[in-house]
């Protein structure tokens, strides 16, 4: 893997719009450092076409969005058939950098945080929970908080190691979607998508139930997740998820 280059928000809009090939794109003073740019301004670089080369052949876009009290983190692993790169937001900055596309399920585990732990020791929890959801969606912190800490709120003493957990903050929620052959807006479908609850008592997916308001909690080990995560940052095994997908078999 590449060291990461740094660039705005606004600054990567710009060269999203150069690799789309609209030269005509607005371009705010300085927002694009001349590294990225050709000697006449109006096109890539060949460095940079190189540092994007994963971005500009990619069939297969892998979003991981992960929310910790105070922080929110984004990361897009854009994958060609052998190069990948992976575009890291935190705040108003885009971290981009290169990595063979055979070794993003490992750069995924990294950005998740997962590790060799145990499987926690309840049964599958079934309480109301859709605003973590709906935090995951728009990437908020504060309304993330709220949510766990309305979670910590309904759980019983059966399960204290995580509502005190919660309540102190020691938590990680965590959204991976795929979109098979583009990287967002409405006409490029996710799918598959998995959510996450990672705190010191356990790993639990986060799933919908039948219950508007209603979420399960599925306790996990490790080993389940990064399964997962292998099928959702492969091109094998997300043209399987795609196949289901369309098929109607998706999970």
């Amino acid at each position: 893997m590449t060291e990461p280059m740094s660039l705005s928000v606004e600054g990567f809009a710009v060269i999203a719009a150069l690799a789309a090939g609209r030269h005509d794109a607005a371009r705010p003073a300085d927002a694009v450092p001349a590294w990225w740019l050709d000697d006449a301004g109006e096109a890539l670089s060949e460095p940079a076409r190189r540092l994007l080369a994963g971005y500009l052949t990619a069939v297969a876009f892998t979003s991981i969005r992960t929310i910790r009290p105070t922080v929110v983190a984004d990361l897009d692993l854009c994958l060609g058939r052998r190069e990948a790169t992976a575009l890291e937001q935190v705040g108003d900055e885009i971290l981009v950098s290169t990595l063979q596309t055979s070794v993003a399920p490992v750069r995924a585990a990294e950005q998740l945080g997962l590790g060799p732990r145990g499987v926690p020791g309840v049964d599958t929890l079934s309480v109301e929970g859709r605003h973590l959801l709906i935090a995951l969606a728009v990437g908020d912190a504060e309304l993330a908080t709220g949510a766990v800490l309305r979670l910590a709120g309904s759980l019983t003493s059966d399960d204290a190691a995580l509502r005190d957990a919660l309540r102190a903050g020691e938590w990680r929620l965590s959204q991976i979607q795929v979109r098979a052959n583009g990287p967002g807006g409405p006409d490029v479908p996710v799918v598959a998508t998995v959510a996450l609850l990672d705190t010191p008592a356990g790993l639990f997916g986060v799933n919908h139930t039948g219950d508007i308001e209603a979420i399960q909690l599925m306790p996990l080990a490790a080993a389940d997740v990064w399964e997962r995560l292998s099928a959702m940052t492969t091109l094998a095994g997300i043209a399987s998820l795609a196949v289901g997908h369309h098929d109607g078999t998706r999970e």
